[in-house]
């Protein structure tokens, strides 16, 4: 009997992808127009700015990205595919770090995002919302009470964002937890922003196991209270990955506007900077083309131009412009317009350590993720048919080749065999099935207790007892790093240890005048002996819960025989453990940062109309995996710019136009736009 391939199934399991509008694909399209604000790069921050100051009807938006539409590649919409999305496919930056000798010499994969929706499209769908400390350090560093926590917590931290709490069955008729004041989604969690987030709802073995020693109820990861041990919450909803173009451009989930255009392939060169007559620096424009002696455009700009194109690629378009350091812009005979030398500076990142274990049960994602690479490799425009016409024969497909048992049993029913119900017709509606879950299972995160020997020799470089030093990630499978696969046989699940608070730091500098060839970007992993110390630490407590024999889900997972591939006893020193594995998790950030090169309402010092709002305007590492933190920025960033043109902020349309048809499992339920942000006085800090 003949089977249709993975990659079909994956067609036939998922619903159509969303339709975009058609954005413009070439410079010309659009240069003879007229712009009040050009938005650089459709990553995180992006869309929402774009989408927000489109809102005004008198105000004309463009915003500009280097890469194709998310819409072109069937994979980007599958949560579970997320590890195959990078390196070396059509819609990443392919960037490394230089080889440094702390990690053996290595060039560690820094791939970002090169597509509508920038890393948010290829990321590992996380979540976090930063922590009470973070966002009082924010608002201490820029002056201004309003990105305290306590003012930003019922705003723009929800803004942004719908949860839909996780439903384990077709047949749960349950709603969102928002229905209940009291519940953590309602103090946490928007209910009817662009952005949808969850929580896993299918869980494999091994993880199911972890949780054995009980979910604390109070423990999401939320803001208040970031330590402890639960399952991850990811950035989707209906079965397919949510992401700021998702949320924030793509037809069916906003009205699509005469004001604002988006233009695809298409790099931004350099910012247009020029003296103006009160002898101030001013921009008026970009300068675009789509490769190295292609033809170039200037496209003009009003009032402002705003980057969002990322902690690599915003410092780097500054000092194509002219503004960063003399002596480096001289290297590569680029005049110095605005002296500004922590351009690129500054630049941190989380490293990760994964320790894979290998399990005697079959109920993991590596029988999937073997066959990820033919899904990737498919063509652009495959046919996306719904998921009604799954018939028996794919079902039955799966559940033969996976070998799972029963049909309606963990591999088999939720990919496919539900379909032969109509009770299951719509599963993947509600996020239910192993193809609709983000890789990572459970997180957990972790503060490094003041009686550690090493401790006392260095210094708490976190901003206080709720803000996380280190976490664990959980895969369900193998996962040793970017590009990884696992081997032809075997079942598996990964503890990836990751460095949230890091000494080290690196930077971003030119490699030569061309805006089209990478940058050279220096790290520092593993170089500070505190960032060394403390790795170990984290991988030697990671190890030592797999093989407690106290801990009700280590028990759990030794009676699934968790037991650990690599053999850590070779004879190599903890040093070379950890720099033969450590990978870049790459969420960078602090190359463009508030206070040394942007002031406090994100314009950069020395040009009076040009913004950078990004990943790279973080002042200081984020304690957690940031896409929450900059979403909510760029919201708040955008009601900003309103004020300062004098216009009303949130003025436009309602958030609900923003959004898709909510789940039918979940009441829309509103949250206050009135919020008015308070005025931040342009000064330098």
């Amino acid at each position: 009997m003949a089977f249709p391939s993975l990659s079909l199934l994956v067609s036939l399991c998922f619903l159509t992808q969303t339709t975009l509008a058609t954005p413009y694909d070439n410079p010309k399209d659009v240069a003879g127009k007229t712009y009040d604000f050009i938005v650089v790069g459709a990553g995180a921050a992006g869309p929402i700015i774009a989408r927000r100051l489109a809102e005004i009807e008198q105000w004309k938006v463009l915003l500009v990205e280097a890469g194709p539409s998310d819409t072109d590649y069937n994979s980007i919409a599958i949560p579970a595919m997320a590890p195959a999305l990078s390196p070396s496919t059509p819609w990443v930056y392919n960037y490394t770090y230089e080889p440094h000798e702390s990690v053996n010499d290595r060039a560690l994969d820094l791939s970002r995002g090169r597509v509508l929706g920038g890393t948010t499209s290829i990321n590992f769908l996380l979540q976090n919302k930063g922590t009470v400390e973070y966002w009082d350090a924010l608002a201490g560093i820029l002056k201004d009470d309003s990105w305290s926590y306590d003012k930003i917590s019922q705003t723009y931290l929800k803004k942004y964002e719908s949860w839909v709490s996780p439903i384990t069955s077709p047949g749960d008729s349950s709603t969102s937890a928002v229905d209940e004041p009291d519940t953590l989604e309602a103090l946490y969690h928007g209910t009817s922003g662009p952005i949808r987030v969850t929580a896993r709802n299918t869980h494999s073995a091994p993880a199911q196991a972890l949780m054995t020693n009980g979910q604390v109820e109070d423990t999401r990861a939320h803001p208040e209270n970031m330590l402890g041990l639960n399952w991850a919450q990811n950035a989707q909803g209906g079965g397919k990955r949510s992401t700021s173009a998702t949320g924030y451009i793509h037809e069916n989930r906003a009205v699509w506007r005469e004001n604002f255009d988006v233009l695809v392939e298409t790099t931004v060169t350099r910012v247009n900077v020029e003296k103006s007559s009160s002898g101030e620096y001013v921009t008026r424009g970009v300068e675009v083309a789509q490769g190295e002696g292609a033809p170039a455009y200037t496209l003009a700009a009003a009032k402002e131009i705003i980057l969002c194109a990322g902690a690599i690629n915003s410092p780097m378009l500054l000092m194509l412009s002219g503004i960063g350091d003399p002596k480096q812009l001289a290297e590569h005979g680029i005049e110095t317009l605005v002296e500004s030398p922590s351009v690129g500076q500054n630049l941190a990142d989380h490293l990760t350590f994964p320790i894979v274990y290998q399990v005697d049960t079959n109920d993991t994602y590596d029988e999937l993720s073997r066959d990820f690479a033919d899904i990737v490799a498919s063509p652009k425009h495959t046919p996306h048919l719904k998921p009604q016409s799954v018939n028996g024969t794919a079902a039955m497909w799966l559940w033969e080749k996976t070998n799972s048992g029963a049909p309606f049993s963990f591999r088999s029913s939720e990919c496919g065999a539900y379909h032969l119900t109509n009770e299951w017709a719509g599963a993947l509606t509600l996020d239910i099935g192993p193809l609709a879950q983000g890789p990572v299972s459970t997180w957990s995160f972790h503060r490094i207790s003041d009686d550690q020997p090493f401790w006392p020799e260095y210094q708490d470089n976190t901003l206080g007892g709720n803000s996380p030093q280190w976490e664990v990630m959980f895969f369900d499978g193998y996962y040793d790093g970017p590009g990884s696969s696992p081997p032809a046989e075997g079942n598996y699940f990964t503890a990836a240890v990751t460095m949230l608070s890091p000494f080290g730091r690196g930077n971003v500098t030119l490699r030569s005048a061309s805006p089209f060839q990478n940058p050279i970007i220096h790290g520092d992993p593993l170089a500070h002996p505190q960032d060394l110390s403390m790795l170990m630490h984290a991988v030697h407590s990671t190890r030592a819960f797999f093989v407690s024999e106290e801990d009700p889900g280590s028990l759990a997972l030794q009676a699934l025989g968790a037991r650990e591939v690599m053999d850590f006893n070779a004879g190599r020193s903890d040093e070379m453990i950890m720099g033969a594995g450590v990978f870049s998790l790459g969420e960078l950030s602090g190359t463009t940062a508030l206070g040394s090169v942007l002031d406090s309402e994100f314009f950069v010092k020395g040009v009076s109309n040009l913004r950078v709002v990004d990943a790279g305007s973080l002042p200081l590492p984020p304690p957690g995996h940031p896409t929450g933190m900059i979403y909510a920025m760029a919201e708040k960033v955008a009601d900003m710019i309103k004020v300062y043109h004098k216009a009303t902020p949130g003025a436009g349309a309602a958030d609900d136009d923003l959004v898709d048809d909510p789940l039918e499992s979940v009441e829309d339920v509103g949250h206050d736009r009135d919020q008015q942000p308070v005025r931040v006085a342009h000064e330098e800090l």
